[in-house]
């Protein structure tokens, strides 16, 4: 911390001060205090805003656009949906179901097919253990129909 003497009463004090805390003498010293949090806090806020009216606008359209997006997220929920049911079925079938492996997330896309707005069939794999504990690689197919919040699995079939 930098300190001045007073000229005054020759008392010494920090610089940052005002003025003298002995005589009350107004220091002509002062170091100017840092704008930078008061800056750094402005760049803050301009960047949530811009963050924030970014990201909205990503989501807000005009209502025509609105609906075709909100159909195809639904849709695509609803594949994924189909997916994450045909996996819980498979599973039941298996030797040993913790071990089960399906492919990822995106590779899952390429599985399923769309026969109808609520009828999905899924062609895929799972790798698990068989009762050796050996891990395999198993083919499955089966068809998921999504109707009035209702999930129905048939013609599920598990190559060996």
């Amino acid at each position: 911390m930098a300190i001045t003497k007073c000229e005054k009463c020759e008392h010494y004090y920090g610089k940052k001060k005002e003025k003298c805390p002995k005589c009350g003498l107004i220091n002509n010293d002062i170091e100017p205090q840092s704008n930078m949090k008061l800056i750094a806090g402005l760049i803050t806020v301009a960047v949530f805003i811009g963050l924030f009216f970014g990201v909205k606008s990503m989501f807000t359209s005009d209502s025509d656009n609105n609906n075709v997006t909100n159909s195809y997220n639904n849709n695509k929920t609803n594949k994924q949906l189909a997916y994450n049911y045909a996996m819980k079925y498979v599973k039941q079938k298996l030797k040993a179901p913790s071990s089960a492996e399906f492919p990822s997330l995106f590779d899952r896309q390429e599985h399923i097919t769309e026969l109808s707005s609520t009828e999905y069939q899924i062609n895929s794999w799972v790798e698990s253990q068989n009762s050796f504990g050996v891990m395999i690689k198993t083919n499955f197919s089966c068809r998921i129909k999504i109707a009035d919040e209702k999930i129905s699995i048939s013609d599920l079939n598990i190559l060996e």
